[in-house]
C-alpha cells in the first residue's frame, strides 16, 4: 500500500491506464482484497502507534495557528516575537524561527523573524497521506 489509489495500485499490478480506474474499483469492491487492505492498515497502525484522530488533531493545530499567538505590539508600536506563552500545540505551526543582527540607521540592531507553516498546500496532501500510515 503506497497511496491509497485504487487507479495507481492498478497501474503497478499491471493494468492499462485505460482500465486502471474500473479495474481499482471493481478490486476494491473483492472481499479478499478489502480484508487484505483492512489487515495492512491495521498492522501500519499498529506499527507507526498513531491513530487517525491524532493525526487530525495535529494537522488542526497546523490549520488554526494564528500569528497574534506568537508576536506581540511594544509601547513604540513595533511587532516583536513573544514565544513566552507558546504552546505545544502552537509550536507545531512554526516552519522556521531566525534572529538576524543587522546595523539599520543609528546602530546595532536585531530582527526576529517567524514562519508559519504553509498549510493550505501542506494540508491537502499531508492529510492524504498521514491517514494512510494509521487507522
Amino acid at each position: 500500500m503506497l497511496d491509497f489509489n485504487a487507479t495507481q495500485a492498478a497501474i503497478r499490478a499491471g493494468y492499462s491506464q485505460d482500465t486502471a480506474r474500473q479495474m481499482g474499483a471493481e478490486n476494491l469492491s473483492k472481499p479478499v482484497i478489502a480484508e487484505a487492505i483492512q489487515a495492512l492498515v491495521k498492522k501500519r497502525s499498529e506499527r507507526t502507534q498513531v491513530k487517525a484522530g491524532q493525526v487530525v488533531a495535529e494537522l488542526v493545530n497546523l490549520a488554526f495557528v494564528n500569528i497574534y499567538d506568537l508576536m506581540r505590539v511594544g509601547d513604540d508600536g513595533n511587532p516583536y516575537t513573544d514565544l513566552s506563552n507558546l504552546t505545544p500545540e502552537q509550536a507545531t505551526a512554526i516552519s522556521e524561527f531566525t534572529v538576524a543582527d543587522f546595523k539599520v540607521g543609528r546602530g546595532e540592531d536585531a530582527r526576529q523573524s517567524v514562519g508559519a507553516s504553509d498549510y493550505p498546500p501542506f494540508l491537502s496532501g499531508t492529510l492524504r497521506v498521514a491517514l494512510s500510515l494509521c487507522e
